[in-house]
Order: structure tokens, then C-alpha cells, then sequence
């Protein structure tokens, strides 16, 4: 089942990522991603599915998205959370996602913190730059109840 931030379930408005076959008992964190024509995110693409119960068979094929997963937060009924990320990104690439249509994307653990993520400032010459034309992701996933998962919600139901 995938659940969004609100824990509210939105499997049917994303069947093609809600189709997806997880293991039993585990529950990551990933973003739904609509890319425009030439790949790149594009929030506005993504904002015609959003709140769309039962989409049509043509809105998913206009506007068709993504699971990209960044992390494993529960597996085989245990949570992982208090491993470190890079030994989580072990775990995410031991699932072999990308094999089943699922984006993983690179990490950045040998990378400082502030080159990925700069300081927040008032001043708009310091604010981050987009990379390859792209905005940055106003409904990028922080909190572990940002859950897809296969099997059960986020509070074992």
C-alpha cells in the first residue's frame, strides 16, 4: 500500500507505484516524481495527479510518475532507524528495486552536508542552485511517516 505524508491511503490515485510487489514487512521512504518531456521533475506535472482518487486511464498515461526511494525505514518487521544511513543504503540496494521500475537514487554520505544542503540565508545569492534547470522538490520526504510500504502502515496495522 502507499500512504502519503498524512498517512492518508493514496494507492488507487498511483496505481502504477502502489502496483508494485514490496516483501512483507517492509516500509520505506520515497517521493512520487512526475518528469516532463525531456526527464526532469516537474511539480506542476505531478500537482494534476495530486488528489485525484481514481485517476483515468488517459491521466495516467499523460501524466505518469515515479517512485523514487531514498531509504529503508523497517524491514522484516524490524525498524532500522537507528542503524547509520550508509548502512541503510546497503539495505536499499540489497532490495534491488531498480530492477522492478523503482528509482533509487545516488547518496551522498562521503559528500559534506553543506555542499548538498547550504545554510538557509535571507539573501538570494546564497539560496542553493537548481541542478540541471530543476526546482527543488517542495514535497521532498523528511519525515519517517512518509512511508510507502507493502504489508503495513507505518504504526503496524
Amino acid at each position: 500500500m502507499l500512504y502519503s505524508r498524512k498517512d492518508r491511503d493514496i494507492s488507487r490515485s498511483y496505481p502504477e507505484a502502489a502496483g508494485l510487489v514490496l516483501e512483507a514487512g517492509l516500509v520505506v521512504d520515497g517521493e512520487l516524481v512526475a518528469v516532463d518531456g525531456r526527464g526532469r521533475p516537474d511539480f506542476g506535472l505531478l500537482q494534476q495527479r495530486m488528489h485525484v482518487a481514481k485517476p483515468a486511464a488517459e491521466l495516467i498515461v499523460r501524466v505518469p510518475v515515479q517512485y523514487v526511494v531514498f531509504d529503508v525505514l523497517r524491514r522484516a518487521g524490524r525498524s532500522l532507524l537507528s542503524m547509520p544511513y550508509q548502512e541503510r543504503g546497503a539495505e536499499l540496494a540489497a532490495l534491488s528495486l531498480s530492477e522492478r521500475g523503482v528509482v533509487v537514487p545516488d547518496s551522498f554520505t562521503d559528500t559534506p552536508g553543506q555542499v548538498v544542503m547550504p545554510p538557509k540565508s535571507n539573501t538570494a545569492s546564497s539560496r542553493p542552485s537548481t541542478i540541471a534547470g530543476t526546482k527543488p522538490s517542495p514535497t521532498a520526504l523528511t519525515n519517517p511517516r512518509d512511508v510507502a510500504e507493502q504489508g503495513s502502515t507505518p504504526e503496524g496495522r
